[in-house]
């Protein structure tokens, strides 16, 4: 994560907001782990990806999301499911899911920011998925009990309910998605997260097991 990001632990999530800014609604980066269940699969997720979700405007009427793009890509040698979406979790919103299964764990970051301001942080974004790696330990693991992780379900990031975002700004819509930086530089801190997550998530699978 680039040093002017600042991540704290919420709950089962860690939460990562920009510390330049007044305004830390503009963009949020969640990470979040979770044993894995029968309905968690790289195939079952590219399913969800690809499917738009509706999600409640200001007024609460429904309105449907728009799938940007849903892509396989590899990450440090390995599989992710990549997926941007506008208006999936809060109206107005891009947000692209990181998505991966292993070693009994399935792994969901998400990266959102308002669409006026998505350029602004795409550089960040971009550092910071191209930084993704997953160290896991398989002594902490045990296969168990089982649940899966959802993909913007409510239990995680649903609908209105990401951590640290209160009402969504209101700013005109723009139809065109921002593009992003041809390269960056490895970052070292999201590696360091999501092994804690991994930690943490197997901890609390033995724990629980005893």
């Amino acid at each position: 994560m680039p040093d002017r990001w600042d991540c704290v632990r919420e709950n089962t999530e860690w939460v990562c907001k920009s510390t330049v800014v007044a305004n830390t609604k503009e963009a949020i980066i969640i990470l979040t782990a979770k044993e894995i269940g029968p309905e968690d699969s790289l195939a079952a997720y590219e399913s969800h990806l690809k499917t738009p979700r509706m999600v409640p405007d200001a007024q609460g009427r429904p309105q449907k999301s728009v799938i940007k793009s849903v892509v396989s890509r590899k990450i440090a040698q390995h599989t992710w499911l990549d997926g941007l979406q506008l208006g999936s979790e809060i109206p107005s919103y891009y947000t692209r899911y990181l998505a991966t299964v292993k070693s009994r764990l399935a792994i969901l970051v998400t990266f959102s920011a308002h669409q006026r301001y998505f350029t602004k942080y795409s550089g960040d974004f971009f550092k910071a998925v191209n930084s993704l790696r997953i160290v896991a330990n398989s002594d902490l693991l045990n296969p168990s009990a089982t649940s899966s992780l959802e993909l913007g379900g409510s239990e995680q990031i649903g609908p209105g309910q990401v951590p640290g975002f209160g009402s969504p700004l209101q700013v005109p819509d723009l139809d065109t998605l921002p593009s992003e930086p041809s390269g960056a530089p490895r970052n070292q801190q999201l590696l360091f997260l999501i092994g804690i997550i991994i930690a943490v998530a197997g901890i609390f699978i033995f724990l629980k097991r005893k």
